[in-house]
């Protein structure tokens, strides 16, 4: 989009070749349903997308009300089993992950510590989203 003030485009007026101002790439084949690089075990569940999008915070609210029954306790007996689980929410500008799972001593004493200067509430979390 900026070709205009690359060096090449200096170099083919220097030459005395015609500018180039665009150009464009096609045929470069279909977007793989599955973005490479993302492991088999990472599941996306974007119900939450539609509605925020969409500024419909009902749905919104239906949407985690659903993930709530039919998502999160298959992920709580997981993690009470002492298997790692993860979550990560997406926003426009930002993300948030929240992790449960077998935590070392020093995590453990970590989070203690932290504890004590008090609890973030999860609506400070997803503020930045």
């Amino acid at each position: 989009m900026l070709y205009y003030t690359h060096p090449a485009h200096d170099e083919r007026v220097a030459a005395g070749l015609t500018p180039v101002n665009a150009f464009w790439i096609s045929g470069s084949g279909a977007c793989p349903t599955t973005p490479a690089g993302i492991a088999d075990n990472v599941t996306v569940d974007d119900r939450l997308r539609t509605p925020a999008l969409r500024g419909d915070w009902a749905a919104w609210q239906l949407a985690w009300q659903q993930l709530d029954a039919e998502v999160l306790p298959g992920w709580l007996a997981r993690a009470t089993a002492g298997e790692r689980v993860q979550l990560t929410l997406c926003g426009e500008r930002s993300f948030t992950t929240l992790a449960w799972g077998p935590r070392s001593p020093w995590q453990r004493l970590g989070n203690t510590i932290s504890s004590l200067f008090g609890t973030q509430r999860l609506s400070e979390l997803l503020s930045p989203l």
